[in-house]
């Protein structure tokens, strides 16, 4: 009989043995489930904040990134609103030296028409200047030594208008040459060029008022010889036969220094159609300065356009980041409402469990060695992690980067960091790298960034 007792009493001491090994192995699973949910709670809070800081530094370089676009449209716009007021002045200043041109012809017409009355008068004049008496020598003498000086005057206006025209027409080609890269240095040599013509008209202009003048006082020279050969009537009459023959050598060489004059006015106009024709190609390179003004106006909308189009992109990498970031929000708050209700079940499993633990506490129980159970333990981790993957995979959202941009730009990898909130959980409570746990990985959304 007390064999019988001894058996049933050892038959149901280590069935409750084995109750609460089976209990105490229990809370110990549940108390390393908990550890690994904090652990991974603390994870991916601090991804969260990660991905939230990641997100508000691409935030403040997009508006970074807008304000200088903005800038650069602004520059653009004051650039091309400065060309097109350097235009205005240049087509102000053509047609002011269009004015001043035809102003000028038309003084050179007067003079020249002027100058033919001169020559009349002059031709009225030698017929009155055959009837001169004994001072004609000296006058002839005069004039020869006159016509000299002018021939000397005139050989160097010759060669200052031939110098002129050759440094015209070689500031031309070099005008035509840098007329791409030196538009404005192009316009200030022009409006140097223009004054510098002012000048010379102005010293033209005092140049023929002073020959006018000389022309009034030799007038009043020929008048008062005049009178004085009115007065010696008497000995010119004596003199009359030498003189034609003076007169007529004078009139020969007269003749003579028309035809050289002639010549000379015939070169005058061609250096004048010379510079006509010059004229007329800077007028054809003007208008090939604003062709190439019109395709940099249209390259300058191009570029415009194209940061528009950045723009654009950029924002949609902004909305799509927000999108992200709900998507992560909504993944956090359903694995914060699993571990709640994880928490509950554990609560309520060891509420049943109180009365049998004070129902076993007094009796005495053969301590076993409890085993060690490491595959169950790691394939049942490795599921609750693979469903989290999947869980995750079906969240996460696709983020969609335009091409360009993609290319023009880096990618940001977000890389997980580890809290020490969780390193304090985890040594507290058992280890989580022990029962064989695996890293949860979170959504890596390849962030363009421009430059």
């Amino acid at each position: 009989m007390g064999a019988w007792l001894f058996h049933i009493l050892m038959f149901f001491g280590i069935g409750y043995a084995l109750a609460l090994f089976r209990l105490f192995w229990i809370t110990q699973r549940s108390d390393e489930e908990v550890a690994e949910c904090k652990f991974e709670i603390h994870r991916l809070k601090a991804d969260l904040e990660h991905q939230q800081r990641l997100n508000l530094a691409a935030k403040h370089q997009q508006r970074r990134q807008r304000e200088d676009v903005e800038a650069a449209l602004c520059e653009a716009e004051r650039i091309m609103q400065n060309a097109k007021d350097r235009e205005a002045t240049a087509t102000a200043m053509e047609q002011q030296a269009l004015a001043l041109h035809k102003e000028a012809q038309i003084r050179y017409e007067s003079a020249l028409n002027r100058a033919e009355q001169i020559m009349q008068s002059a031709h009225e004049r030698s017929d009155a200047a055959a009837k001169l008496e004994a001072n004609a020598v000296a006058i002839h003498n005069k004039a020869l030594a006159v016509q000299q000086e002018a021939q000397v005057r005139y050989a160097a206006a010759v060669n200052r208008s031939e110098n002129l025209v050759d440094t015209a027409y070689h500031r031309a080609e070099t005008l035509t040459a840098n007329a791409e890269q030196e538009a404005l240095a192009i316009r200030q040599q022009a409006l140097a060029m223009q004054k510098e013509a002012q000048i010379r008209y102005d010293s033209a202009v005092n140049r023929s008022a002073q020959i006018l003048e000389l022309a009034h006082t030799r007038e009043l020279e020929i008048a008062n010889t005049q009178h004085l050969h009115a007065v010696q009537h008497e000995q010119v009459l004596q003199m009359q036969q030498t003189i034609q023959d003076r007169v007529e050598q004078a009139l020969h060489r007269v003749t003579r220094v028309l035809e050289v004059t002639e010549r000379r006015m015939l070169a005058v106009t061609k250096a004048e159609s010379e510079v006509v024709a010059m004229h007329n190609m800077i007028l054809s390179q003007h208008d090939d300065i604003q062709e190439r003004m019109q395709v940099a106006l249209r390259q300058a909308e191009q570029v415009v356009t194209m940061m528009e189009q950045r723009i654009n992109n950029m924002l949609q990498a902004e909305r799509q980041l927000s999108t992200t970031n709900g998507n992560m929000q909504s993944l956090y708050d359903e694995v914060k409402h699993g571990l709640q209700q994880v928490m509950q079940g554990l609560s309520s499993a060891r509420l049943q469990s109180e009365p049998l633990q004070s129902s076993v506490q007094d009796k005495p129980v053969a301590q076993a060695k409890p085993r060690r159970v490491t595959r169950s333990r790691k394939t049942q981790v490795v599921e609750q992690s693979e469903s989290i993957k999947a869980v995750q995979s079906s969240a996460e959202p696709t983020v969609g980067i335009q091409p360009e941009l993609a290319a023009a730009t880096p990618v940001v990898n977000i890389k997980p960091v580890r809290s020490t909130a969780g390193k304090e959980g985890a040594s507290q409570q058992a280890e989580p790298k022990k029962t064989g746990t695996r890293r949860l990985r979170v959504a890596k959304p390849a962030v363009g960034v421009a430059k």
